[in-house]
């Protein structure tokens, strides 16, 4: 029986693990691994003996089978949307509730950092990969959703700080568009509806 040829994406600390895990895999062939930065991706290459790519699209060009995504959270939602993209299937996605639902655990924390962040990002990828006029109609009426929201729960502060680094990073953002397909747009919201349950 052939090998599943499989990549990793991303490996720091839990993502050097998966490799090691995937190299001493029986009826698995470590491809190579996927990290930006050149120190662990260059410790998984040596170690497992496989190559190290900065860029995503070098791994799908291998021929891989299979990818194990161990991004930082932050990133799992576009690193998934251009698996999507690239005509890749999700096995484990529970970001894609990211645009759609709070964070639970951090609400009432008034001055939590994170809450900036998510509250940044969810816009940021939202701008990024869809196409404009649906960018427009998911992040208007949720910028108010989430602003009162935040009123409720006590974490103004922090929504509107990553309101205000989204708003400032809009120009760059624009210039840099990725946008995905409209199949990759249904392929989406079907397992959006399939988190949710519905």
């Amino acid at each position: 029986m052939a090998s599943t040829r499989v990549g990793v994406i991303g490996v720091g600390h839990l993502g050097y693990h998966h490799a090691r895990n995937f190299a001493g895999l029986e009826g698995a062939e470590l491809l190579g691994v996927v990290d930006p930065d050149e120190k662990n991706g260059g410790k998984a290459a040596h170690d497992f003996g496989v190559p190290h790519f900065r860029e995503l699209d070098r791994l799908l060009e291998q021929g891989i089978d299979a990818a194990s995504v161990v991004v930082p959270t932050s990133l799992h939602y576009d690193t998934a949307l251009r698996l999507l993209d690239a005509g890749w299937d999700i096995l484990y996605f529970p970001q894609a509730r990211m645009l759609h639902n709070e964070p639970r655990g951090i609400l009432n924390v008034q001055a939590n950092p994170r809450h900036a962040l998510i509250t940044r990002n969810r816009f940021w990828i939202v701008l990024k990969r869809y196409p404009l006029p649906m960018a427009l109609r998911y992040i208007a009426p949720r910028a108010v959703l989430w602003g009162c929201r935040s009123i409720r729960y006590g974490y103004t502060g922090s929504y509107l700080k990553g309101l205000l680094q989204f708003v400032r990073m809009v120009p760059r953002i624009l210039r840099g568009r990725e946008v995905i397909t409209p199949a990759t747009v249904r392929r989406l919201r079907e397992i959006e509806t399939s988190a949710r349950g519905e």
